[in-house]
């Protein structure tokens, strides 16, 4: 049930940090572009993969170069083209994609069961209860990111914390929330190896 758009979701947005350490390394702006468009076309196949603009947006500041700033424009209109090109409905029958993009919204709200006090530590529990060795590995390239803190780790910090924050306070519990962020979580454990 979830293969098509969770597995694509992860793909592109792995694809899009990947770029985005690509630009921190070697400060060429096709790289960061190409992030904007893939994180584009991630939130088409998966609107809870745009907790990835959020350190895609934030890698300008961190620089604190003026000329990053002004990518900013770009990545915005990179990210629509991505979207819209992965989702060129939102174009042909907005009335229908808006309409199931607020039932979702709502349905996000209030889980399949009805509404449940928030709990931020579901999350952890079912990661522990499904994937044990995921959540230690999610501790160990947290802390180590933490410790490091270099702009890689700031960045993929970035991704990471929001992501928990947001989707430990959506009542509809489900582990598939947090699965685009298994191959970035890996990744990023390999480099830090």
């Amino acid at each position: 049930r979830y293969a098509l758009p969770d597995v694509t979701g992860a793909f592109l947005v792995t694809l899009g940090m990947i770029l985005c350490f690509e630009y921190i390394g070697k400060k060429q702006k096709s790289y960061l572009l190409g992030a904007a468009f893939a994180m584009g076309l991630a939130v088409s196949t998966k609107y809870n993969t745009a907790m990835a603009f959020i350190p895609l947006i934030s890698i300008p500041f961190l620089s604190g170069d003026q000329t990053d700033r002004k990518l900013i424009p770009s990545l915005l209109v990179m990210i629509l083209a991505g979207f819209v090109i992965g989702s060129p409905g939102w174009l042909l029958a907005p009335h229908e994609f808006i309409r199931g993009y607020l039932y979702e919204a709502r349905h996000v709200t209030v889980g399949h069961l009805g509404g449940h006090d928030i709990d931020w530590l579901w999350v952890l529990i079912l990661i522990w209860r499904c994937e044990t060795y995921m959540l230690v590995v999610i501790f160990l390239t947290v802390a180590y990111a933490f410790y490091k803190h270099k702009k890689e780790d700031i960045v993929f910090l970035l991704l990471i914390v929001p992501s928990f924050i947001y989707i430990g306070q959506v009542e509809k519990k489900s582990i598939h929330y947090f699965l685009f962020l298994y191959p970035v979580l890996a990744l990023f454990m390999g480099k830090t190896v």
